[in-house]
């Protein structure tokens, strides 16, 4: 068995899964959807504020609050399987360097499968989690604590307006935050880590039966050779009769 400690595989996706790990912290930590409003009178300063939306916001629509929740619930149990996947990877690399060749090599060939299954299921959940907010503008537009004519949110997830009313100016500007930006990151990460693991498997597949292949060739003639063998020796048989009767 090879002396080092991790394969080269087991050390990409090591790092792959801790890179995936922040960035799902950093999307829970993080705000999901920003609304600014800026309002100028007359020659007065403009005033704005800005507004974090989180589920912890007392003043939200019951159905804007358990949008949130879904979303951040999914993006923790996410965040649940990249732990489960790096603690597999830290077993086989313990049971290595302990030299337990046995229980090693039926997790190595286990994990193969395993490590599929929970990053189909990694690149369903962080997915569900991203898509399940985009339509979170449409709850805002059908809350009924927002001004009738703030109705600038209702057909775009991110976007500016601008209301101008007599001597009153009102800048709006709305859209996803660092949470669901992160969010969007950790789905392409784990899309794209899926379809190469799927790739990896693939080749060695491949790899595996090209190698049973060659074996078996080497080990049995070809049909081809053999009935040549054959033929020749029956060529040589009919020759030598042929002779024995011209002798006589």
């Amino acid at each position: 068995m090879d002396d080092r400690t991790c394969t080269k595989r087991d050390v990409i996706h090591s790092i792959f899964n801790a890179i995936l790990m922040i960035s799902l912290i950093v999307s829970i930590k993080s705000p999901w959807y920003e609304i600014s409003k800026c309002i100028t009178e007359g020659t007065a300063p403009t005033v704005c504020v800005s507004t974090w939306q989180n589920p912890e916001r007392g003043n939200l629509d019951p159905k804007i609050t358990n949008k949130f929740k879904a979303s951040l619930g999914l993006t923790i149990f996410a965040l649940l399987l990249v732990f489960v996947i790096l603690a597999i990877l830290l077993v086989k690399a313990i049971l290595k360097k302990l030299k337990k060749e046995d229980i090693y090599k039926l997790l190595k060939k286990v994990s193969t499968y395993i490590f599929l299954a929970l990053h189909l299921l990694l690149v369903i959940v962080i997915s569900a989690s991203c898509f399940n907010f985009t339509s979170i503008n449409k709850l805002y537009c059908a809350d009924g604590d927002e001004d009738p004519k703030e109705t600038y949110i209702c057909d775009n997830f991110r976007g500016k307006q601008t209301i101008i009313s007599d001597a009153i100016t009102e800048y709006y500007s709305w859209g996803p935050s660092a949470g669901f930006v992160f969010s969007t990151i950790s789905t392409v990460l784990s899309t794209g880590f899926f379809g190469y693991l799927v790739f990896s498997w693939w080749r060695n597949r491949n790899n595996d039966d090209s190698s049973i292949s060659s074996s078996s060739s080497s080990r049995y003639p070809s049909s081809s050779s053999s009935s040549s063998g054959y033929s020749k020796v029956g060529q040589e048989s009919l020759i030598s009769d042929h002779q024995d009767e011209y002798d006589e």
